[in-house]
C-alpha cells in the first residue's frame, strides 16, 4: 500500500540518522555477492520519474541514473530547499511549513516474511520486484501529479504546468517499529522540485494527494505481477478496498503473530480515544509517532535476518492452497474490459475522477504473468477507452486539481485489443 504524510522542517532527520546507523553497522564482506544482491544498501538512493528524468537529474546536480544519495544533500534539500546542484527557489519556512512529502510504499506482510525468512535468491527477487513496482507508481505520479501552479495574468487563474520529472531520495527499510519483518520504502519528495530552467518551484500538493491512492494500487498490482513472473508466487483474493493481497496459502494466524506493531498501535489508541471501536487513520498516525522507538531500524538486513531466524514464530504457506491458486490462475481467461466495466459498476457514481477509476479497476485486476503490457499501461488504456472527460479538462484542473469523467460506450474493437 501507499501512505502519504507531510514533512516539516527537520522531519528528515530520523531517516538520515537511521541510515547512518545502519551504514556504520554494515559489516557485509565485499565478496559476499549473493547477500549483497539480496540486501541492497543501507544508504538511500536517488530516484527520478517522468519523461524529463535525465534533464531533471542533471539540473539538480545528481549523476545520471540516480544512484546512492548523500545524506547531507538530502537534509539540505528537504530542510533548506537547496538542491545538490545549489539550485534554490522560494525560501523554505519553519514551523508548519511543508518541506516535502513522505510516500511510504509497503509490501504485504506475507511478502515481507518471505523476504526475511526465505532463501537469499528469493530475498533478492522480492527486493527487485518491490523497487520496480515503486518505479511504476512514481512514473504514474510524475504524469498525473507532477505539477506546479502558475498564475495566469490574463485569466486570473492558477494554471497547472507539468514538471519535467519528480526527483526524490528513497530509503528502504526492512522492519516495523516493533522489529517485525516489514519491507517498506520511504520516498521523500521535496516540496521544491526543479523545472526546465533549473529553478526550484513548489509542487502542487492537491494533485499529489488526489493521485496517491491510485499510485498505491499500481504499486500493489505491479508487485504481484513481478513476483508471479520472477519466482512463481501465487495470490489470495485481492481486497477491493485496499488493492492488497497476501501470498496464497499463507496462514492467517502466522501473519497475525508477526504483526505486533499494528496491535500495539490499536491498543495505544483504544486506551486514549476509541475503546471498542476502530481507530481512524489520523489516530493511528498519532499513535505511531507517540510510540516510535526505531531500535531495530539501525540494524542491517543481514543482522535482522539472523535475529528473525532464531524467532520461535512461524511463517507457513500451505502448498496445496498455493498450487490450487496457480491452477485457477492458469485456467482464467482475463477479459480486462469486463473487469473494468464491473469496477465502474461497483463505483456506482454518475461521474468520477480518473484516479477513482485507476483505483477501482486496479484493485480488481487478476494476475497475468504472461508477457504483455505492464499493469500501469493496461490501466491507463482501459480508463482512456471507457471514459471521457466532462467539459474542459484544462478548466477542471484549474478549479479542482482533478477532472471529472463519465462512462462512454467505447469501440468493441478497441476494447478487444486490451483483452
Amino acid at each position: 500500500m501507499l501512505t502519504i504524510a507531510k514533512l516539516r522542517h527537520q522531519s528528515v532527520a530520523i531517516y538520515v540518522d537511521t541510515a547512518r546507523r545502519a551504514a556504520q553497522a554494515d559489516d557485509l564482506p565485499d565478496t559476499d555477492v549473493d547477500l549483497a544482491a539480496a540486501v541492497g544498501t543501507s544508504m538511500p538512493i536517488w530516484i527520478a520519474a517522468g519523461v524529463g528524468r535525465d534533464s531533471a537529474l542533471e539540473l539538480t546536480g545528481i549523476e545520471a541514473g540516480g544512484g546512492r544519495a548523500d545524506l547531507g544533500a538530502i537534509a539540505r534539500w528537504l530542510d533548506d530547499g537547496l538542491a545538490p546542484s545549489g539550485a534554490s527557489g522560494r525560501a523554505m519556512g519553519r514551523g508548519n511549513a511543508v518541506h516535502g512529502f513522505d510516500l511510504t510504499f509497503a509490501a504485504p506482510k506475507s511478502v515481507s516474511l518471505m523476504r526475511s525468512r526465505g532463501e537469499l535468491t528469493t530475498a533478492a527477487s522480492i527486493a527487485d520486484s518491490h523497487a520496480h513496482a515503486i518505479g511504476e507508481a512514481m512514473e504514474y505520479l510524475a504524469v498525473h501529479a507532477g505539477y506546479i501552479r502558475v498564475h495566469n495574468p490574463r485569466t486570473g487563474h492558477r494554471d497547472l504546468v507539468r514538471l519535467p520529472a519528480i526527483v526524490a531520495p528513497a530509503f528502504q527499510h526492512e522492519t516495523s517499529r516493533a522489529g517485525d519483518p516489514h519491507l517498506n520504502t520511504h520516498v521523500l519528495v521535496p516540496n521544491r522540485q526543479v523545472r526546465a530552467d533549473g529553478r526550484l518551484v513548489t509542487l502542487d500538493s492537491v494533485s499529489l494527494y488526489h493521485e496517491a491512492r491510485a499510485a498505491g494500487i499500481i504499486y500493489q498490482v505491479t508487485l504481484r505481477r513481478e513476483l508471479t513472473r520472477s519466482i512463481g508466487v501465487e495470490w489470495s483474493h485481492v481486497d477491493p478496498r485496499t488493492g492488497m493481497a497476501e501470498v496464497a496459502g499463507a496462514h492467517r494466524e502466522d501473519l497475525a503473530v508477526w504483526s505486533t506493531r499494528g496491535k500495539q498501535l490499536r491498543e495505544w489508541a483504544a486506551e486514549r480515544w476509541v475503546a471498542g471501536s476502530v481507530p481512524s487513520a489520523k489516530q493511528l498516525a498519532t499513535a505511531q509517532k507517540a510510540t516510535r522507538t526505531g531500535e531495530s531500524e539501525g540494524l542491517t538486513f543481514a543482522q535482522l535476518r539472523a535475529l528473525w531466524a532464531t524467532d520461535a514464530r512461524l511463517f507457513r504457506v500451505d502448498s496445496a492452497a498455493h498450487l490450487g491458486a496457480r491452477a485457477a490462475r492458469l485456467r482464467l481467461r482475463i477479459d480486462y474490459a469486463a473487469v473494468a466495466t464491473q469496477a465502474i459498476a461497483d463505483v456506482a457514481a454518475a461521474s468520477f475522477t480518473r484516479a477513482d477509476m485507476i483505483e477501482a479497476i486496479g484493485a480488481r485486476m487478476p494476475i497475468d504473468a504472461a508477457d504483455g503490457p505492464p499493469p500501469r499501461q493496461v490501466l491507463e488504456s482501459l480508463v482512456d477507452a471507457l471514459t471521457r472527460p466532462i467539459g474542459s479538462e484544462r478548466a477542471a484542473h484549474q478549479r479542482e486539481g482533478s477532472t471529472r469523467y463519465r462512462l462512454v460506450h467505447s469501440s468493441p474493437l478497441r476494447l478487444a485489443l486490451l483483452s
